[in-house]
């Protein structure tokens, strides 16, 4: 909203006047990658973000999404493929939904197997996908079946699986609007922060699901109500 250098003006004023807290260094890191990438200097934000993701608590989970993904486009800039696919897997695991926030795309390809025109038509709309960068060796898109039922999922580099989505033909429906159901459904489980949450799960979104979590994520808000108050002191 901003723009980077606005950000790079008030957070250099707040990595002054809060040096004397260094549990919120952490946050400057990932707040100083994003606009490094923003400003196109690629191998700072790639070694802000690494600092900041070795550094934040493990309650900051939907940040170290966002870091890596940060990281993952830095590294992917430079050239460095394998360790991109390792922060976009990253950031894919702990918060999918942030690439789509970010407006980033993951480097794939699509496969399909199977036969008929629903799984054509979903191979063709997937690889025109916002949100898949062309990428013969980056994640896979595998889309398999026939005109009655699509299965679609997203594998790492590595082979692990992601997401996997299967989906059947409503009576009646045409094959082209099955395959176009099945494709924006297939984003909408790949690409966004779980809905119908438990109340565990509610806790979870910033990782706070142990007793050591919770006092991990307690410890930071102390320093950040410290920082808050008048006159605080280290």
């Amino acid at each position: 909203v901003l723009g980077p250098g606005v950000v790079a003006v008030a957070l250099r004023d707040a990595r002054r006047e809060e040096a004397a807290f260094p549990a919120i260094r952490p946050l400057h890191d990932a707040l100083e990658a994003e606009v490094r990438l923003a400003q196109g200097d690629e191998a700072r934000a790639l070694t802000l973000a690494e600092r900041s993701l070795a550094a934040l608590p493990t309650a900051e989970v939907l940040l170290q999404a966002r870091v890596a993904a940060v990281a993952a486009e830095a590294a992917r800039s430079l050239g460095r493929d394998a360790a991109a696919y390792g922060y976009y897997e990253r950031a894919m695991q702990k918060d999918a939904g942030t690439l789509r926030r970010l407006g980033l795309a993951l480097p794939a390809h699509v496969r399909t197997t199977g036969a008929g025109a629903a799984v054509e038509r979903a191979g063709s709309l997937l690889g025109r996908s916002p949100r898949l960068r062309s990428d013969d060796r980056g994640f896979e898109v595998l889309v398999t079946g026939a005109d009655a039922a699509l299965r679609v999922c997203l594998r790492s580099p590595l082979g692990t699986q992601l997401t996997c989505a299967e989906f059947a033909r409503a009576r009646g429906e045409e094959t082209h609007a099955f395959a176009e159901r099945a494709v924006l459904a297939f984003h909408a489980q790949a690409f966004a922060t779980r809905v119908g949450l438990s109340t565990t799960d509610v806790r979870s979104l910033d990782g706070t699901t142990t007793a050591d979590d919770a006092a991990a994520r307690e410890q930071m808000n102390g320093v950040l109500r410290d920082i808050a108050a008048p006159g605080a002191t280290p």
